[in-house]
């Protein structure tokens, strides 16, 4: 016996998570983390968790208010790694 346990999503709705790339790099006493898949933030903390914990809540408010006013976001393209940049992949839920 089979079953389809999956949620039905219509093309015109939004995906359920968006992908973040974050570039994260030492820094004098700590990290400095930045999203390279959406412009405009970019955060120094002590390490790299705190930095993430600050990034993904503005990650979130960057998509939300661009999906309010209906503007498209290009999350696709991200900047290349700088030296002694290493690259972090989450997926955020709106």
């Amino acid at each position: 016996m089979t079953s389809n346990h999956s949620l039905p999503l219509r093309p015109e709705d939004p995906p359920p998570a968006y992908g973040c790339v974050i570039h994260v790099r030492a820094v004098n006493g700590g990290v400095q983390a930045k999203v390279a898949n959406l412009e405009g933030l970019e955060v120094t903390e002590k390490n790299e968790r705190a930095a993430m914990a600050k990034l993904v809540p503005l990650f979130r408010q960057k998509i939300a208010e661009a999906q309010s006013n209906g503007q498209a976001l290009e999350l696709s393209r991200t900047v290349p790694l700088e030296e002694g940049e290493v690259r972090r992949f989450l997926p955020v839920h709106l």
